[in-house]
């Protein structure tokens, strides 16, 4: 983890808003700092309330699983005290967050947890939904069949500097394609990276065990990470999410669009 906590740049700067505490509030859900995002990360009240599964083949929605949790972290608030949504409006709150246009307003919960628990099938209609969207449209497929699953130990070493670097200039919630064994790929969401004396300790969100945050070693020399049930190569990507969370905080917290300005040259994985 990192030492000093920054703000967020679309202005986030007080304090979290805890679990029993009104969310209905824009003050504070505007005033979120850096370490208050990741606390949420850390609350298994505001993870997703499923496991990866679904998918083309039955092979999962683990990419997709991913990102809907961490744009629920930065763009829902809840309001226990109105009225449950119906399915349209279950409809309405998980396309907004897949399109990250706008924060949402989730009536009748106060937990991301209960909400994708109790409306479990509908999340995965869209999971999937989404998964195809990018696979067959957007081509997004061909991510996960070009990466490598081992490294030679000094070409893995510069991959970790440069994801470390890439992690210090991100918001929390880093998302990681980690390239398997064949053209099997994952996603993680980094949390942490904290450098120690023979390498990398990392903390992150594994969409196959959500209600966890986990951790693993990396040690130079090291020719891949171990998630414990498979080796891996990691890939940062969807770095553009970022600049859609923060033009649609901006438009909720009355700041101008686009006043982010941490710079995302492109969105590919690297």
């Amino acid at each position: 983890m990192r030492g000093n906590s920054k703000r967020l740049s679309w202005g986030l700067v007080l304090g979290f808003i805890p679990l029993w505490a009104s969310a209905s509030e824009t003050g504070n859900f505007c005033t979120r700092t850096e370490e208050d995002i990741l606390a949420a990360f850390a609350e298994p009240s505001f993870r997703m309330g499923f496991q990866n599964q679904g998918g083309l083949v039955n092979g999962g929605t683990c990419w997709w699983h991913s990102r809907l949790q961490r744009s629920a972290i930065y763009l829902t608030r809840f309001r226990p005290e109105l009225p449950r949504p119906d399915r349209e409006g279950v409809e309405r709150i998980l396309k907004d967050l897949v399109h990250q246009r706008q924060v949402v307003e989730i009536p009748g919960y106060s937990s991301f947890f209960e909400f994708t628990r109790d409306h479990q099938a509908q999340v995965q209609r869209e999971l999937d939904l989404w998964q195809i969207r990018d696979g067959f449209v957007n081509q997004q497929w061909i991510r996960g069949l070009s990466g490598r699953s081992k490294l030679p130990s000094r070409r893995l070493e510069k991959r970790m500097e440069r994801i470390h670097r890439v992690f210090q200039g991100s918001k929390p919630g880093l998302w990681i394609m980690a390239q398997m064994k064949g053209i099997t790929s994952h996603a993680l969401l980094l949390l942490g990276m904290e450098p120690t004396v023979q390498g990398y300790r990392l903390r992150f969100i594994d969409s196959n065990f959500p209600d966890e945050t986990r951790e693993l070693e990396y040690r130079r020399g090291d020719r891949a990470l171990d998630l414990g049930y498979a080796e891996f190569i990691p890939y940062a990507g969807f770095r553009n999410d970022f600049r859609r969370i923060a033009a649609a905080l901006d438009a909720h917290c009355g700041r101008e669009a686009g006043s982010d300005p941490f710079e995302i040259s492109d969105d590919l994985i690297f």
